[in-house]
């Protein structure tokens, strides 16, 4: 596991960046699920909304994850990697990582 207290300003930065723009993504797919059966056009019409709305997190997240594979700590570059290849647990270590970086600063 990764110490975040050894990781660069740089890196807290970006991990902290991909955690947000995730939590965005999860929220916005949340948001535009339905709650009732909808018709084929319907939900066409929800989707073409919901799309607008997650570019922007989703962007967000690979300008991160770009950053991350850039990182000089041996680890972050290859979770990034593994991260972009849709490794779902990768991405779960990351926004772990960036959880607990979040909580750090707010008990200081």
């Amino acid at each position: 596991m990764i110490d975040i207290t050894n990781l660069s300003f740089a890196d807290r930065t970006a991990l902290v960046d991909y955690a947000n723009a995730i939590r965005d993504v999860s929220l916005i797919a949340l948001i535009h699920k339905p709650t009732s059966p909808v018709g084929p056009a319907k939900k066409a019409k929800i989707w073409k909304r919901a799309e607008q709305e997650i570019r922007k997190p989703i962007h967000e997240s690979f300008v991160a994850l770009q950053l991350l594979k850039q990182s000089a700590d041996p680890e972050l570059p290859e979770l990034a990697e593994q991260c972009l290849q849709q490794n779902c647990s990768a991405g779960k270590q990351l926004r772990k990582l960036g959880r607990n970086i979040k909580n750090e600063l707010a008990v200081q």
